[in-house]
């Protein structure tokens, strides 16, 4: 299976030198929709959710023309001539605020962050995105993989034995994300095929 593309970026190319391929696609996003979708929802719900305090300072305010509540044990008048009580919560409410908005801006990003090249060879899989290009060797990937399809497209998601501790006595392995690409399941099965015939710890008696 190659898939080769007219539209190849060239610098793509020139790292590929005149290495045989087996496949080059181009991905039709850089993550799937569920991790704009997750990111986009959690960041709305937050925000909504810390919303409700502008609304419990802002509303008697408005009305009224001052606010009630304690602080510290002790009854506290906010008006617009005498703002300052409101400073502390203001800046706090604001900072949680701040955050979901930038969870929802993530979110969206995600979600319209279009995907870069891939292109695999015998010894390595190379991933080119706005002029950088990464390459990976096969013995770097553990060979799990998750892979979904929907319609002409699928995701794939390659599991690295690189990675990071994460949390007590844990670990975060790296990530591969091919998302929103054709023919997945030829891609992923030639792929497992590769990374098995460069296992640099194969199951002894296996024959490569």
């Amino acid at each position: 299976m190659n898939t080769l593309n007219t539209n190849v970026p060239q610098d793509l190319r020139r790292v590929i030198g005149g290495e045989p391929t087996d496949f080059i696609v181009k991905a039709k996003r850089d993550r799937s929709r569920s991790v704009g979708m997750a990111g986009l929802i959690f960041g709305l719900f937050w925000t909504g959710f810390i919303s409700i305090f502008w609304v419990v300072i802002l509303t008697p305010l408005v009305m009224s023309g001052k606010v009630d509540f304690s602080a510290d044990g002790k009854h506290v008048t906010a008006t617009w001539d005498n703002m300052e009580p409101l400073l502390v919560p203001g800046l706090i409410i604001g900072l949680f605020t701040l955050i979901g908005l930038v969870m929802i801006i993530g979110g969206i990003r995600s979600l319209l962050r279009r995907g870069g090249w891939f292109a695999a060879t015998r010894d390595r899989l190379l991933h080119y995105r706005k002029g950088t290009i990464t390459s990976t060797d096969w013995e770097q990937f553990t060979g799990n993989t998750k892979v979904k399809s929907k319609g002409d497209l699928g995701n794939i998601t390659f599991t690295l034995r690189t990675g990071k501790a994460s949390g007590k006595n844990g670990f975060r392995h790296d990530e591969i994300y091919m998302a929103g690409v054709p023919n997945v399941f030829d891609i992923e099965r030639k792929c497992q095929q590769r990374i098995k015939e460069n296992d640099p710890t194969p199951a002894a008696g296996t024959e490569l």
